[in-house]
């Protein structure tokens, strides 16, 4: 495996791990205010490892703009819940996946890209 498949392989799990964050929290859960932050780890991936090697591609300043909408459905899907709009953040969940989809797709795409 190489440095760009490493790279992006951990943000695909971040990614996941993000998800998973997000569900839970609108199902009840105690929310991760630190990882579903800006200040995250999905975040410092896209500030750090992303942003140091990755940001002169097109693809990376899609998949930036898209973790951004990510995070504010995320935390409008949770502030939902807590406001008692528990059916309206379940569903919202469908455009937590989709957003994540269309990520997880430039990420394999940015791969093949790099490799």
């Amino acid at each position: 495996m190489n440095a760009a498949q490493s790279d992006l392989q951990q943000l695909r799990i971040k990614l996941i791990l993000f998800k998973s964050k997000v569900r839970s929290a609108v199902y009840g859960g105690t929310p991760d205010e630190a990882f579903l932050s800006p200040g995250g780890p999905v975040s410092q991936w896209f500030s750090t490892i992303g942003g140091v090697r990755y940001a002169h591609l097109p693809e990376f300043t899609t998949m930036a703009r898209l973790y951004k909408e990510l995070l504010a459905t995320a935390n409008r899907l949770i502030s939902l819940y807590r406001s008692g709009k528990i059916e309206e953040a379940h569903d919202g969940l469908q455009e937590i996946d989709k957003l994540a989809e269309q990520l997880t797709r430039l990420i394999s795409s940015l791969e093949v890209r790099l490799v």
